[in-house]
């Protein structure tokens, strides 16, 4: 990586993401899933883990991209169709949602954020105004009175157990932000709770969709 230029470097891990369909990595690459199932939802979540790439993208291209705010057909047993979306709540609106948006805005066209959340409200506030989503003060109020179908969790590295376990037990799928917990004792019951589930539960990992970490 570090022999070539950034911006050869992000075009090809572009292309790269491209060839593969998006997301999938290379058979033998590693994965940190706790439960995936195959499936257009998990790849929905998925999309959301490599937002970096698209972060530069669209400073390459001289602008930020657009989030699509119009409504969301949700999809019902995690396998979905061409004309649905996954809808998707941020816990966490500060300064890593930044990432995610963009990236969803960018190359997730059937992602819509449905719920912010952070006991900020004025960091709820502007992630709301951006994206068409409802605001909630906490995950509780969240999951007791929104309407999404993951959790995308940008929390502080020791809230990460407990918003995702809550998560998963609402049935909820969720992607958790790097690094997935303080301790190991916590990732195994992370990815136990998320085995358990049924659910699609991923680490955002984006070096592992790296070209020479792909190929």
């Amino acid at each position: 990586r570090s022999q070539l230029p950034k911006r050869t470097y992000w075009a090809r891990a572009v292309a790269e993401r491209r060839r593969l369909g998006g997301v999938a990595p290379a058979p033998g690459a590693p994965r940190v899933l706790g439960a995936c199932r195959p499936g257009a939802a998990a790849r929905a979540v998925v999309t959301i883990g490599i937002a970096h790439y698209t972060r530069i993208r669209a400073a390459a291209r001289g602008g930020r991209p657009v989030l699509d705010t119009g409504p969301a057909r949700p999809y019902g047993d995690g396998r979905m169709g061409s004309s649905e979306t996954l809808r998707l709540a941020l816990l966490g609106c500060g300064a890593i949602a930044r990432y995610h948006l963009d990236g969803i805005a960018a190359d997730a066209p059937r992602v819509r954020v449905t719920a912010a959340i952070d006991r900020d409200p004025e960091a709820a506030g502007r992630v709301a105004a951006e994206t068409g989503a409802a605001p909630f003060g906490s995950l509780e109020e969240a999951l007791a009175g929104g309407d999404f179908d993951a959790v995308d969790i940008l929390l502080p590295h020791d809230l990460h157990e407990w918003a995702t376990l809550e998560s998963l037990r609402a049935g909820k799928h969720v992607l958790c932000e790097k690094p997935m917990a303080p301790t190991l004792d916590a990732c195994e019951r992370m990815l136990r709770a998320g085995r358990e589930s049924g659910r699609v539960f991923m680490v955002a990992e984006n070096a592992q969709y790296w070209p020479e970490i792909v190929l």
